[in-house]
């Protein structure tokens, strides 16, 4: 039964990719391919970042969390306390 819906869940996955990657490319492009094709690009490249072993994922991993380590030291500077993020409507909570 778990292998079951793991490929339910592995489906979904692929066809989300698919389907928002081309709402994603016909806004911001005005192309329109079908979301299949978008859809077997992601599973292409997540099989050659698989066959070409997990050094490449680590690579790729690497840039956003240098990104993410480099924001937080450049706002480490602030202290931040739960009351000052305000609500949208501009009222504190």
């Amino acid at each position: 039964m778990a292998v079951i819906a793991y490929n339910a869940v592995a489906v979904e996955l692929v066809a989300g990719l698919g389907y928002f990657g081309q709402l994603v490319v016909q806004q911001q492009t005005g192309i329109n391919l079908p979301w299949e094709l978008y859809a077997a690009v992601g599973v292409a490249l997540a099989g050659l970042l698989g066959y070409r072993t997990i050094d490449i994922g680590a690579r790729l991993l690497a840039v956003p969390m240098i990104a993410e380590i480099a924001i937080a030291r450049a706002d480490s500077g602030r202290s931040r306390r739960l009351g000052d993020f305000s609500r949208a409507d501009g009222q504190r909570s």
